[in-house]
């Protein structure tokens, strides 16, 4: 039997028009060909593709669109994107390979088999032994190796949200109109301001500006020292820069990651969509838990479900 096919994903009534490509990395590698707006416009506004004139008989259907209500976190990077002063710039051409852009559409729940997993469940690939797949760069390999510990210390946690928040109440549709790894390195890193991860990162970013980086000066060591006599001289400098900038350690038990961010909760709202299986009591439980979860998360931020 041939398989269906899975093409498109479901359209909202309202479509913003094509927004320019985003910007060049900070994190080079971990971008793709988002959809960054336009810096300095109107937050409620969509700025048209060209500034002819429209025709007189054509203007109130174009100022219909231009008036459509943007998804609230286009909003909040516009407002974000004027905040921070960020302007659009060529990026680099890599987009993960395989990974779909659109939900596939529900066709009476026929699709194909591992079709998700390998073209929509792009986490299950955010791993160290597969992270090249989607954390690539062309031509400077050694940044795969550092992009994926980048995306675990600054970006997991709102990717998960915003891949949660795409599938929140049946919607199905994602706000920047792509899954997180797609998203421009301007709308990651908005998305990283709105839902940090809950521990100290240990990777440094360049857009990182905290009192709590600091770059240690060059110093003479002895290697035949033991280990710990060498940690110890080590900590003892750590300590002197902790008082200088007025930084408090994480006390004991904090400041590590210690739970994985819950991405099977997010494929059980898949499964359920597109009719893979039954959820069990169990399961069940865990997506009133994750929906319960996000919406207080929502609140915290100031943000709609």
């Amino acid at each position: 039997m041939a398989k269906p096919i899975v093409t498109t994903a479901d359209q909202s009534s309202v479509q913003a028009p094509t927004q320019p490509n985003a910007t060049a990395t900070d994190d080079p590698g971990a971008a793709g060909r988002g959809t960054a707006l336009v810096v300095g416009a109107d937050v409620s506004e969509v700025v048209p593709r060209s500034a002819a004139p429209v025709p007189a008989k054509r203007m109130s259907a174009a100022k219909g669109k231009t008036t459509a209500k943007l998804p609230a976190l286009v909003v909040r990077f516009n407002e974000w994107l004027k905040g921070c002063g960020e302007k659009a710039e060529p990026n680099f051409d890599n987009q993960p390979l395989g990974i779909l852009k659109t939900f596939p559409k529900v066709d009476a729940g026929q699709v194909p088999d591992g079709y998700l997993e390998e073209n929509l469940w792009w986490w299950r690939k955010a791993k160290p032994e597969k992270a090249a797949s989607i954390f690539r760069h062309d031509g400077v390999p050694m940044w795969t190796e550092i992009l994926f510990p980048i995306y675990q210390d600054h970006f997991e946690r709102s990717a998960y949200y915003y891949e949660l928040r795409a599938r929140f109440g049946k919607r199905y549709q994602w706000d920047f109109g792509h899954p997180w790894i797609h998203c421009s390195r301007q709308q990651r890193r908005m998305l990283g301001c709105l839902w940090p991860n809950d521990y100290p990162a240990q990777n440094w970013l360049p857009s990182d500006t905290g009192d709590e980086w600091v770059r240690l000066e060059a110093r003479i060591i002895n290697l035949k020292l033991p280990d710990s006599t060498l940690v110890s001289q080590h900590l003892h400098e750590v300590e002197q820069l902790r008082a200088k900038h007025k930084v408090q350690k994480s006390p004991i038990g904090q400041g590590v990651r210690r739970c994985p961010i819950p991405w099977s909760r997010i494929e059980l709202l898949d499964t359920r969509r597109y009719k893979l299986g039954v959820l069990n009591d169990s399961e069940r439980s865990q997506v009133s838990k994750t929906v319960e979860d996000y919406k207080a998360t929502c609140r915290a931020v100031g943000l709609s479900p």
